[in-house]
């Protein structure tokens, strides 16, 4: 049994699970059904990953979440501020619900992840980084940063306006296969 084990090799292997169950009260609210199986909300969702993921993950996790939540589609671009909007408003509710939680297990961890957490990465690697960036201090970075080339607007994955810097996290999956040199001449 893990518990008969040491603290450390006791937390790796509890790691190492596929699945982790967590038994808590749920409100019927929170409980729909999708394709017939019940499931927690998008709200509960986001809110328990927030929660009780490794903070790496519940970031990647939580943008992802905040992404479908604020109804981020394939024309975004053309109104940014309004999947802003859609998306603090989606996380205003889950911040107020942390309130009434002082002191349980994952609360605090959720706070800053909801509050650094955005709509606007399309691509867990681009989550991942903006996390990294985050964590080494680089709090004006802007995801999904609009550049004017000669070419017209493009957008790099993760950028600093004010260094004009950008990087581009998944280049080999967006341009890789049979239609990616077709990809980089469009782009050029």
């Amino acid at each position: 049994p893990s518990w008969n084990l040491p603290r450390t090799e006791r937390k790796e292997r509890l790691g190492r699970r596929g699945v982790v169950h967590h038994k808590m009260a749920l409100d019927d609210s929170e409980v729909v059904e999708l394709r017939g199986i019940p499931v927690t909300d998008l709200a509960r969702t986001t809110l328990d990953a927030a929660r009780f993921l490794p903070p790496d993950d519940a970031f990647v996790a939580v943008e992802s979440l905040l992404a479908v939540a604020a109804g981020r589609g394939e024309w975004w671009r053309q109104d940014p501020g309004e999947v802003q909007d859609a998306a603090s408003a989606f996380v205003a509710p889950l911040l107020t619900s942390l309130a009434d939680m002082p002191g349980q297990r994952g609360v605090a961890q959720a706070k800053d992840i909801l509050s650094l957490a955005g709509p606007f990465s399309e691509s867990a690697w681009e989550s991942e980084l903006r996390r990294i960036a985050l964590a080494a201090g680089y709090m004006e970075l802007v995801p999904q940063l609009k550049v004017v080339t000669g070419h017209g607007p493009r957008w790099v994955d993760l950028g600093h306006p004010g260094m004009r810097r950008g990087c581009e996290v998944n280049g080999d999956v967006k341009y890789g296969g049979p239609d990616g040199a077709r990809k980089v001449r469009a782009e050029e």
